[in-house]
């Protein structure tokens, strides 16, 4: 069995072919649109980069993507806010739901460091005298 072969890039859309973020104009120059490529792209590199990530993941990432920029915009309006909104509160538990299952659906998982052993740990930190300097450029 043969696999049909994908359009060329001329003939798919702008999302498809990287051009464009979402179907609909857009200006990229937003706060929303920068932030929604940074969230996309640190989950895309928490994948192992594009060229590792299916097209499933892809999809997934985009979802995980604009939720993870929703709730942000969400805490924000709880930051402004003398009072908490019971909708927006429900809302916003719903959205981190949903979250939180694509997270783990994906394959997205905390990864715990291994720090057992101290003295790989600190053979690996610069000497005491470098770190000082290094906090203080000024001088």
């Amino acid at each position: 069995m043969t696999t049909k072969l994908l359009r060329k890039p001329e003939h798919s859309s702008s999302v498809t072919n990287g051009t464009a973020l979402f179907l609909e104009p857009v200006d990229q120059r937003s706060s929303y649109s920068r932030r929604w490529h940074d969230i996309q792209a640190r989950f895309i590199s928490d994948l192992g980069g594009w060229d590792q990530v299916t097209e499933g993941q892809a999809s997934l990432v985009r979802r995980i993507t604009t939720l993870s920029v929703s709730l942000e915009q969400i805490e924000a309006r709880f930051a402004q806010s003398a009072q908490l909104d019971p909708e927006l509160a429900s809302l916003y538990a719903t959205l981190a739901n949903s979250l939180r299952r694509l997270i783990s659906d994906i394959g997205l998982e905390r990864r715990q460091v291994d720090v057992t052993n101290l003295s790989k740990v600190l053979a690996a930190m610069p000497p005491p005298s470098k770190r000082a300097s290094a906090g203080n450029s000024n001088a």
